[in-house]
């Protein structure tokens, strides 16, 4: 069954308020404002918070999810396939950030502390926002929040026309997508089914490599709204992809200080992502309680892979299963200067996991990648509390107790294993509005992570000649982080700017364990062996005038050193170089929106050891790039829509720090949207 029975509570209700919350309408970014009141609107008073709205999603005509975030405050990409990639949020990646849809965790046991996929199996079509907290929210959200929060929030049916099309084609990364949507909507409910198709072929860069990363995928979406009397309301979601073959490029093409390929063969195939969610909101609940969601889902996420190692005929074969089950539950009540906000959280996680390997036509089963039949449980209660002290000033505080257990069955010479932690976390926080204009902004938080199936059981090859053994003794990372915001609007001219450092203890990390195996390579295993601490500024200035014009401009800047026992501090791995964005837009009427943009990084040459025998980075560092692109959109009338954008105008060949492959070469898309009245 896609969803499990039961009445499950309560998820975030995202908002549309960049940084915002009721209060805070006059000194926040205006671009957005959602309707609807929740969690992350409480206490973003106190949280570096970013909100991207579906039009600001629709300029970027993204391949995937990840493009999204280019340009963002606090936020570097990485990618090692083109389709595929993540977003380093304050220098942390992977399973150091939580990525959620709906309130519901994308974080399964197989996330990895290092690039990943997952995030590509997520329709961009299907996605209306995007919401992006900042640092650690100890109370808001359990483990892997520790570098912040990515939430996205599908596509309300009660906001879907009868029918939409929409395709694209695009020169470089050359592809062709579909999308097609219907809506059917009545006085009491509404109804929205989406599909989409997507063809994406091979990237040539800007020195003129071709690689071999084309691939392609399939996805389809359906939601459902129904207002079964005043105060309920119930709601349905399915979202579905599936990648049939995607390769894993900085393998099959030789990376630095390699004369050769690692593969002749590495795909995923196929990489799967099925979704089902249900939401029950009621409110009044009663005298004690203004508001009651309760939420339950399913997530069932395939990643199987076929490898093939350069000159060899060997093949292996792997299939991996995570099927992820959760609930929560969520109130608020609201009193003369007091707002509480109280709940829980259970997911469950099992895991299966086979692997075949030998020659075409005669493989033999081998031990899997993680022990079949792996289990993992999460249980969270919270409590937070708003407390408004004066006109102008407000307290944010709230803690969370998390309990996780793993189980994993036995597995060739690896006993059974039961692993149980628990863990506090919380925040603190205090909004003081200076003035009609700006509000200063502090944060102390405590978040954590608990070791994940991934963490404990992976086994097998590594990027950069290594390979993996699982280690039974990990226990939590922690980090504690501080922050101090200014936040300023006056007439045209609005931003925003923090400065934070976190510090990390027993931060799991990837150690060289100084044996080799019978291949050459070295022996790595995941332990609680690292401290960490980055420092950092991000911020963002926009001038909007009523008048034609528009600017906006972004930048970031983040420090990150680790240090292993008995050894000396160096660069934490990476860390995203000195980066930001210009934008200019220039709007002469309604019909036509014309403008540029320019996004850059510096060079990074802090690198730390694991950097340095990663065939993905230059072990000299990362030089410095620039990209410039133009955009423009036509909009006829109602029923048009129709967008034009060029990247990488100058052609330069350049690479985002800790990717695998160059970005591409100039590209040109076009993108046009029907939706008849």
């Amino acid at each position: 069954m896609l969803l499990i029975p039961s009445i499950l509570l309560a998820a975030l209700n995202p908002s549309h308020a960049v940084g915002a919350n009721e209060d805070d309408a006059s000194v926040l970014d205006p671009v957005q404002v959602r309707g609807e009141r929740n969690l992350e609107a409480e206490l973003a008073g106190s949280q570096a918070l970013t909100t991207i709205g579906r039009e600001a999603l629709d300029d970027q005509m993204a391949l995937g999810v990840v493009d999204w975030f280019r340009g963002q405050p606090g936020v570097f990409v990485q990618q090692t396939t083109p389709g595929q990639g993540i977003p380093i949020v304050r220098g942390l990646k992977g399973s150091e950030v939580l990525h959620l849809v709906d309130g519901f965790r994308i974080n399964n046991a197989l996330f990895r502390n290092a690039p990943n996929q997952y995030l590509a199996l997520i329709d961009p079509n299907a996605i209306g926002s995007v919401d992006l907290v900042r640092g650690p929210p100890g109370t808001l959200f359990g483990s892997d929040a520790m570098g912040g929060v990515i939430q996205l929030v599908s596509l309300d049916p009660r906001q879907q026309p009868a029918f939409t099309f929409k395709g694209r084609a695009r020169s470089n990364d050359p592809e062709l997508m579909g999308h097609a949507a219907f809506g059917l909507q009545s006085a009491d409910w509404a109804a929205r089914i989406g599909l989409t198709t997507q063809q994406v072929g091979d990237r040539r860069t800007g020195s003129g490599q071709d690689l071999p990363s084309d691939y392609r995928s399939q996805a389809a979406d359906a939601s459902w709204q129904w207002s079964l009397s005043p105060g309920h309301s119930l709601r349905a979601l399915v979202q579905y992809l599936n990648q049939p073959r995607t390769a894993r490029v900085d393998r099959l093409v030789p990376g630095f200080g390699e004369t050769e390929p690692q593969s002749a063969q590495a795909d995923f195939a196929p990489n799967r992502r099925a979704f089902g969610l249900m939401r029950y909101d009621w409110q009044p609940v009663s005298t004690w309680v203004d508001s009651l969601t309760a939420q339950i889902g399913r997530q069932v996420v395939r990643d199987d892979r076929e490898t093939v190692p350069f000159d060899s005929e060997r093949l292996t074969l792997e299939s991996n299963r995570s099927t992820l089950d959760g609930l929560r539950v969520f109130a608020s009540t609201r009193r003369p200067g007091h707002v509480w906000h109280f709940g829980l959280d259970a997911y469950r996680d099992e895991v299966n996991s086979t692997r075949q390997r030998g020659e075409p036509g005669a493989l033999q089963a081998i031990d899997g990648r993680f022990p079949d039949g792996s289990r993992q449980d999460n249980q969270d209660l919270f409590l937070a509390h708003r407390w408004t002290l004066a006109e102008s000033l407000r307290l944010h505080w709230g803690a969370r107790y998390s309990r996780s257990r793993l189980d994993l069955p036995a597995r060739g010479d690896d006993p059974s294993l039961d692993l149980d932690n628990a863990a506090w976390s919380g925040d603190l926080g205090l909004n003081w509005r200076l003035n009609t204009s700006t509000s200063l902004l502090f944060k102390a938080s405590r978040g954590f992570r608990a070791p994940n199936i991934f963490d404990v059981a992976n086994l097998g090859e590594r990027p950069g000649n290594r390979f993996s053994i699982p280690n039974p003794d990990l226990e939590p990372e922690f980090v504690e982080s501080l922050e101090l915001g200014l936040r300023w609007r006056q007439g045209d001219w609005s931003g925003e700017a923090f400065v934070f450092e976190s510090d990390y203890d027993d931060r799991i990390t990837s150690v060289l364990t100084g044996a080799v195996d019978a291949e050459g390579r070295a022996i790595v295993q995941s332990q609680n062996a690292a401290s960490a601490r980055f420092r950092g500024v991000e911020s963002w200035l926009r001038w909007q005038p009523p008048s034609l014009w528009s600017v906006q401009v972004t930048g970031n800047w983040i420090r990150g050193d680790e240090e292993l026992p008995g050894q000396d501090s160096e660069p934490a791995d990476r860390v995203p170089p000195l980066n930001g964005q210009l934008q200019i837009s220039w709007q002469p009427d309604l019909v036509w929106t014309l403008g540029t943009r320019l996004t850059a990084a510096a060079g990074q040459s802090r690198l730390n050891s694991r950097d340095i025998r990663d065939p993905r980075i230059d072990p000299d560092g990362t030089p410095g790039w620039t990209d410039l692109g133009l955009f423009g959109r036509w909009q006829p009338d109602l029923a048009w829509d129709v967008r034009v954008r060029l990247d990488n105008l100058l052609d330069r060949a350049y690479r985002e720090h800790g990717s695998g492959v160059d970005r591409p070469g100039r590209s040109v898309a076009i993108e046009v949207s029907w939706t008849p009245r």
